[in-house]
């Protein structure tokens, strides 16, 4: 069985103190729908993660990020579905532009695409492809490798074993432990707010890796390292000391925003729109 597996009763089950619950309960119900999944489920297995969106001409699909030894016992990453730990390595782009998603967003979401790209058209290794590992906190840069007839028991996931995760593929928290973690809500198609207690918006950095392995290596962290500078550059400009730069987790993919923490006590405002709304509601709001 090849990278792109669709075997979801061998996913682990969900707990309320999972900190990727929600995310993991939307992706579920979003991994492959219409003409594009009768296409994927007669195809039944892809080689890659880019592979199958190209099939399934959709839009991208979350996949499930899973460590295994490889050989010589080394760690390495492969993404299976359905999931919502792996996601195609490309920000969303916006179809309007918005209070949340302005001018300097989408020529920042290009830039950042620019770079993405560079990853993919330099890679010279066929069995490996680039995605992002998306954590609570914040985003990883990853080469994901197909594994035959992964075994999610004897493998390591985000939502089952979110520290051991981290500390096997040596992503790097650092303080961001300490933050609170956090869903986003828009309002009105021209407000987006963040309050606590989800994890749909995230901080928009790249983690960094503690040590070079096969799953993130020198090229991955010198790209890490070129994106986070793009990003911190646009985030440096901004004029509204009310917001901040973050990423939404979206049925799309990874999209680029402009919030504002909302700390206030119980659900966001009437109305609002979050990540557990339809897709149809989700793309409508935030204009993707």
């Amino acid at each position: 069985m090849t990278e792109f597996q669709g075997r979801d009763a061998e996913l682990p089950e969900l707990s309320s103190s999972d900190p990727s619950q929600s995310r993991q309960r939307l992706s579920r119900r979003r991994f492959l729908t219409g003409a594009a999944a009768t296409g994927l489920a007669a195809l039944g297995a892809i080689d890659s993660v880019e592979a199958a969106m190209q099939e399934a001409r959709a839009e991208p699909t979350w996949l499930h990020a899973a460590l295994t030894q490889g050989e010589g016992n080394q760690w390495i990453v492969s993404c299976v579905g359905p999931g919502k730990t792996c996601a195609v390595l490309r920000l969303v782009t916006a179809k309007r532009v918005t209070p949340f998603h302005d001018a300097n967003l989408v020529k920042c979401t290009a830039g950042v695409n620019a770079l993405l790209d560079e990853i993919r058209t330099g890679n010279s290794d066929p069995s490996r492809h680039a995605c992002f590992i998306v954590t609570p906190y914040a985003p990883f840069l990853a080469w994901s490798r197909s594994v035959p007839d992964l075994r999610f028991e004897s493998a390591i996931t985000l939502t089952a074993a979110p520290d051991r995760f981290y500390q096997t593929a040596g992503i790097a928290l650092g303080a961001l432990r300490q933050k609170p973690i956090r869903f986003w809500y828009c309002i009105g198609g021209s407000a987006v707010g963040c309050k606590k207690g989800g994890d749909t918006q995230i901080v928009a950095q790249c983690l960094k890796a503690e040590r070079p392995s096969l799953i993130h290596d020198a090229r991955l962290a010198e790209y890490t390292d070129r994106i986070n500078a793009l990003l911190t550059s646009y985030d440096r400009n901004n004029r509204n000391p009310t917001r901040r730069l973050c990423l939404l987790v979206t049925p799309k993919g990874l999209f680029l925003a402009w919030s504002t923490d909302d700390d206030r006590e119980g659900p966001p405002p009437r109305g609002a729109v979050t990540a557990e709304a339809s897709d149809d509601r989700v793309f409508e709001a935030l204009g993707i």
